[in-house]
């Protein structure tokens, strides 16, 4: 089994349960059997190649890391998970131990999903929080060696890539970033390229167009609102960039992917 080389708007916790492949995340390769726990950060670009005579089998949550945001008891966590793939390893091997706790948690994050219960966004952010913690724990005994950047030039980058997904949809330029960072654009572009390997302009396009594509499949707005609403101030940008991403219009792409019951995975 093979998963073609992608990216997400989105932050995905991993756990593989059975079966061994390789996993390859901004190009760097690591085998992957029962105990392997990824975790990537929304721009991180990652593969996944299966051993045919025994396919990887996993359990993967996906989200938004702005529900990290919300609690300032939470800062400490957040901070942690910027750091995968630069201060902290993009995987790591849990014990037997550590699996079957990750592998129950990813489950019942899965139940609560799929129920109507009382409370259940709740019990999922709880559940979420300790399935992260648990990894963090063990990434952090694996901690890269700082060959890199200062940490008070990490906790500025740290802090840039929070606000823009904070404020994606927003009339963001360098020119407002540098104002409210205290820095000059230059620095600003230098600074997130450097970190996220595109320019600001590219990434803002790629999480505007993400979210676009979950509007188009979970709404009934109309293609213009959506293109006000992920903050594209012209709609024939937000066409062409659209097009330019996906490869389809964006009526093409409610079309598609309305016939076939939901968003894309």
């Amino acid at each position: 089994n093979r998963s073609p080389l992608h990216y997400h708007d989105f932050a995905e916790l991993s756990l593989v349960v059975g079966g061994e492949g390789t996993e390859t995340i901004n190009g760097k390769k690591h085998t992957m059997r029962r105990g392997t726990a990824s975790f990537l950060l929304p721009h991180h670009i990652h593969e996944i190649s299966g051993n045919p005579g025994s396919p990887v089998v996993l359990y993967s949550c996906m989200f938004d890391l702005a529900i990290l945001y919300d609690s300032p008891r939470d800062r400490f966590l957040l901070d942690d998970l910027l750091k995968i793939g630069s201060e902290l390893p993009s995987f790591c091997q849990l014990s037997e131990e550590q699996t079957k706790r990750l592998e129950s948690l990813m489950i019942g994050i899965k139940q609560e999903y799929e129920s109507d219960k009382y409370g259940r966004d709740i019990v999922m952010r709880s559940m979420l929080t300790e399935a992260l913690v648990l990894v963090l724990r063990t990434c952090k005994k694996q901690q890269i060696p700082d060959r890199a950047e200062p940490p008070v030039f990490k906790r500025y980058v740290a802090e840039l890539v929070k606000f823009i997904h904070l404020h994606y949809n927003e009339q963001l330029t360098l020119n407002e970033l540098a104002r409210i960072f205290n820095s000059s654009p230059s620095s600003i572009s230098r600074s997130f390229k450097r970190y996220a390997g595109r320019t600001l302009t590219d990434y803002l396009h790629f999480l505007r167009v993400s979210r676009a594509t979950s509007l188009l499949v979970s709404t009934t707005m109309s293609v213009a609102d959506i293109s006000s609403e992920v903050g594209f101030q012209h709609f024939r940008s937000f066409s062409r960039v659209f097009k330019s991403l996906t490869g389809l219009s964006p009526n093409q792409y409610r079309r598609l992917h309305s016939k076939e019951g939901g968003p894309p995975t």
